[in-house]
């Protein structure tokens, strides 16, 4: 807060300086705007406080616009980014059988639950006459392009180290899922799930507050789940890999991901978990 204006501007701190706020770039011998040179010693405190202080005042009130301002044009953006993707699947008429027969190769056929990053709907309609969908419950994490009333798609920033008093924590995924108003869903997560498959996701660091909270709500250390970890043979074989060879991309996220939950558990040992799951044969990653 500036309380005495005749100290903000005698300050050291303003004196050295090299550019004051606005369009008036200063250094110690004179000041230039456009094409115009200006004597320092014309540029005298009530100038000051005619030019620059009303700026100063005004900046927390500049702040809240442009957040406010960039939030409502990352709304646009995603409404039509929702509107272009919602169509893609429309372009590709083997879109949704491909979709499936991946689904049921990831699934091994089995009756499984669906938590998706993406935004395009996942098949639950049979393709098939007299075809068996083996899907219990669909979350579309953040958003369905099919439903943008009541599960509108979002684009956010991870929220690690971000504060929910910080200007932008309004940009985070985490603000983002909680502020939009979704549809109530049964719980994907229950007694009867024995097997955490995760596909197609890059774990990055932006979505492992996703993964952690599936890791503690599954009691993975504890538990006799297990996790399993699916990747694309033919993105693999377009990079030389051979399908009995894991990747060491792979490798190296997958290793990332668990250590930094392992160290979580445990500060003093973050291989603990991963070493654990190895040995009770509970961690496999497979190629599909």
């Amino acid at each position: 807060m500036i309380t005495d204006f005749d100290e903000l501007i005698d300050t050291q701190k303003l004196q050295n300086s090299h550019q004051l706020p606005g369009k008036w770039e200063y250094n110690h011998n004179q000041i230039i705007t456009g094409n115009q040179t200006i004597p320092v010693y014309s540029f005298i405190k009530d100038d000051f406080k005619k030019i620059i202080l009303p700026f100063l005042l005004d900046t927390q009130n500049i702040k809240n616009i442009t957040y406010n301002e960039l939030f409502n044009q990352l709304n646009k953006f995603e409404q039509n980014f929702s509107n272009y993707i919602s169509k893609l699947p429309e372009k590709n008429k083997y879109y949704t059988e491909y979709y499936q027969n991946k689904l049921n190769k990831i699934s091994e056929s089995t009756w499984y639950n669906v938590l998706t990053f993406n935004y395009t709907p996942v098949p639950t309609k049979p393709i098939y006459p007299g075809e068996n969908r083996k899907i219990n419950h669909v979350r579309y994490i953040h958003g369905n392009t099919e439903d943008n009333k009541n599960n509108p798609i979002i684009i956010g920033i991870g929220s690690e180290n971000i504060k929910p008093d910080s200007d932008i924590f309004i940009f985070t995924k985490t603000y983002r899922v909680l502020s939009e108003s979704f549809n109530e869903y049964d719980d994907l997560i229950d007694e009867k799930v024995k097997n955490i498959i995760i596909f197609g996701h890059s774990l990055a660091e932006a979505d492992y507050s996703y993964f952690k909270s599936i890791f503690e709500a599954t009691h993975l250390y504890s538990s006799e789940i297990d996790l399993t970890f699916k990747y694309s043979l033919s993105y693999t074989r377009t990079r030389g890999y051979p399908d009995n060879i894991i990747p060491k991309e792979q490798l190296k996220i997958i290793t990332e991901l668990l250590n930094k939950y392992g160290q979580e558990l445990n500060p003093n040992d973050g291989n603990d978990l991963m070493n654990k799951i190895m040995i009770e044969n509970r961690l496999h990653i497979t190629g599909v």
